[in-house]
């Protein structure tokens, strides 16, 4: 068959046990679905009764919500037959300024569930459901503005490697009228769970699936990017646009996803011109992504091409290009995070942890691109078996991108764990206010590689705090290399560039953290957490160093407590490093 400052608040409810049930239905519920139980508007109020029915389903006011048709009748928002944390979360973010418009409609008329087995091979043009079931993507799916594909959790999608048209088989949700708002972007509520994620995979046998075996997930958004007129065209997507031009909406939403993994995507279509796993054009901050993996990949694992859109726990193992990778004025906050190499699917003209741009043809486009990464491990292949000589640094910051990253430990990198690439980036790293062991430091002018650099009013810039380096480069402890080649260790990072970049040599850590790194794929890598937590002591609080409640306090290097639990592991496991 085919188919044509709450933010504190939330972290807090993100924290709690995702189990917890109040009640299961044989189907979704048939009420209004406003996620408003009280029938006063969306408020907190809304959320701390959902929350006290799921830790008390008996409860008289759990009855007597939703107009007296109780309360999984409004308030099961996500759409999968049960009142959990999940809901409470995605009302939660209704009642943060700029949101409301954005998450709890996707709920109010989802569409038909579309038969399991189905194959889609035609756009999407009005809302519907996959149920927990198994679908099909043959070719280049585009779901159109103003329109919601909800997931259940258990889903399986896979994309054909071979498609009945000859385009790539990919799910692309594209950009709404950016002018108003209406169509809104197309968007995606996917909230699968720890026990039962949703899988984007391959159609081909387990064993023999191989990297771009099909395009992957792709949306594109009304936010913030810097090329000309505010708008871009998606790479690997023929005449798909992105971007909100000269006003963008920086707090628009393309929806939720939550415990969702992608695999054996991202399909190079040309030089520089391919579909990753995860792309994410120009998303606003509204948009809810939490809980992703990006697994063997033909290309980069998560890319932003601009965009404010804010993640946590993102997994990215195993793809051919970059784990990780910015560029045209994106300005995201992400925290918690692993980026790990394999040797058996990565590109020898280069393959990065981090691979940083601004923009490629004008390095100096405004809005610059500075994000704000926290919490983050990146693991290279050095010394896996087979693993190819080539050019790989764990961050790799060029084309002058600014950016602040806090509690980033790098090791296994065959070159340093550093590169700055061209005289742009080095100029960022030059400029601005920073904190050196804890004190003020103004650059007003600066000299990088003897060129003088003005700081005009905000400048963006290149910025790193609490970094373990550790084990990379030559001989190990080759930390960072200027775009000359030239490498530096230790004391000798001391230029303008280095001093400033690295936020002061106390800022650098070599001790060993400790890991336990097999051969990939091995369980060691699901359980990346540090065996020396003192290596990794002392991090940051990046909400207090950032000034931002986004991010939960984790005053440890690396994306994973070393005293704390593995948020990877999870009962029935939604993270996979099988790599075929």
């Amino acid at each position: 068959m085919k188919f044509g400052s709450f933010q504190k608040f939330r972290t807090g409810l993100c924290s709690l046990a995702f189990a917890a049930v109040l009640f299961r239905a044989a189907s979704p519920a048939s009420g209004a679905c406003t996620g408003d139980p009280n029938g006063s508007g969306i408020t907190l109020a809304d959320v701390a009764l959902m929350l006290t029915c799921i830790n008390n389903p008996s409860a008289a006011a759990c009855a007597s919500a939703c107009g007296g048709q109780g309360i999984l009748n409004c308030a099961d928002v996500n759409l999968d037959g049960v009142l959990n944390i999940n809901d409470a979360v995605i009302v939660l973010n209704e009642t943060s300024p700029g949101c409301k418009r954005n998450v709890v409609p996707m709920c109010s008329s989802p569409g038909p569930v579309l038969p399991c087995g189905t194959t889609i091979s035609a756009d999407i043009t009005s809302n519907v459901v996959l149920g927990s079931c198994e679908y099909f993507i043959d070719g280049t799916v585009f779901v159109r503005p103003g329109n919601v594909v909800t997931i259940r959790p258990g889903a399986v999608v896979k994309g054909r490697k071979v498609s009945s048209d000859g385009s790539p088989s990919a799910l692309v949700f594209l950009r709404g009228d950016c002018s108003d708002g209406n169509p809104f972007s197309a968007r995606i509520n996917a909230a699968g769970t720890p026990a039962s994620p949703i899988v984007f995979t391959s159609d081909q046998p387990v064993g023999s699936r191989a990297a771009g075996d099909w395009g992957g997930v792709a949306f594109m958004g009304c936010s913030q990017v810097n090329l000309p007129g505010g708008f871009g065209t998606a790479e690997g997507l023929v005449g798909v646009n992105f971007g909100g031009g000269s006003t963008p909406i920086l707090d628009e939403s393309s929806g939720l996803a939550r415990y969702v993994r992608t695999e054996f995507a991202g399909r190079e279509l040309a030089p520089d011109n391919e579909l990753n796993v995860w792309t994410m054009n120009a998303l606003g901050s509204c948009t809810q992504f939490d809980f992703l993996q990006a697994h063997m990949g033909k290309d980069d694992g998560f890319e932003w091409f601009g965009g404010t859109n804010n993640l946590k726990y993102l997994v990215a193992t195993a793809n051919a290009d970059d784990q990780l990778d910015w560029q045209l004025g994106t300005a995201s906050k992400v925290q918690f995070a692993l980026a790990a190499q394999y040797a058996g699917n990565i590109d020898t003209a280069g393959s990065h942890g981090f691979e940083s741009d601004n923009n490629e043809s004008n390095f100096t486009a405004a809005p610059v691109s500075d994000p704000r990464f926290c919490n983050v491990t990146v693991i290279g292949g050095k010394g896996q078996p087979g693993h190819p000589a080539g050019d790989f640094f764990g961050l790799f910051h060029r084309r002058g991108t600014g950016g602040q990253l806090a509690n980033i430990l790098v090791t296994g990198m065959d070159d340093a764990a550093i590169q700055l690439r061209d005289a742009a980036t080095g100029q960022h790293a030059c400029s601005g206010t920073c904190l050196v062991s804890g004190n003020p430091r103004t650059d007003g002018v600066a000299t990088c590689d003897g060129s003088p650099f003005t700081l005009g009013g905000a400048a963006p810039i290149l910025r790193h705090y609490k970094l373990l380096l550790f084990n990379n480069g030559t001989g190990g402890t080759e930390l960072c290399r200027n775009k000359t080649g030239s490498g530096n260790t230790g004391a000798s990072c001391n230029s303008c560039e280095y001093t400033n970049l690295l936020v002061g040599a106390g800022e650098i850590s070599t001790a060993d953290p400790g890991l336990i790194i097999g051969a990939f794929p091995s369980p060691a890598v699901v359980d990346p957490r540090p065996r020396n937590p003192g290596a990794v002591s002392g991090g940051e609080d990046c909400g207090a160093l950032f000034g931002d409640p986004f991010f939960t306090t984790a005053t440890y290097t690396g994306g994973f407590d070393p005293n704390g639990a593995n948020w990877m592991e999870t009962p029935g496991g939604w993270i996979s490093l099988v790599t075929q």
